[in-house]
């Protein structure tokens, strides 16, 4: 004797790459894409990401970006400079005024 089996209903996925519904036996595979072009390009997608954190060459993780200090960052302003002035304002005002 035969066990029959019930075909159980299969809820509704969605691909990863183009939105669109997984057909019932690739949703029955557990794949997260639909066909075979998103499949390539999902895998193109990771690739690429993989690439900008590991070496592929060496297979080391790349160092992190050295963060800039606040003293790095600000340069010191050249003598007679006064912050919050606009380029020679100060010195016009004066010549209207006087």
């Amino acid at each position: 004797m035969k066990a029959e089996f019930k075909e159980v209903p299969v809820p509704p996925r969605w691909c990863m790459v183009c939105r669109g519904e997984i057909p019932p036996e690739r949703v029955l595979r557990h794949s997260g894409t639909c066909s075979d072009e998103c499949s390539a390009q999902h895998k193109r997608d990771m690739m690429n990401v993989k690439a900008g954190k590991i070496c592929r060459l060496c297979r080391r993780p790349f160092r992190r970006p050295r963060r800039v200090t606040i003293e790095e960052a600000s340069t010191p302003l050249p003598d007679g400079c006064v912050t919050g002035t606009q380029g020679g304002s100060e010195t016009t005002a004066t010549a209207k005024n006087a």
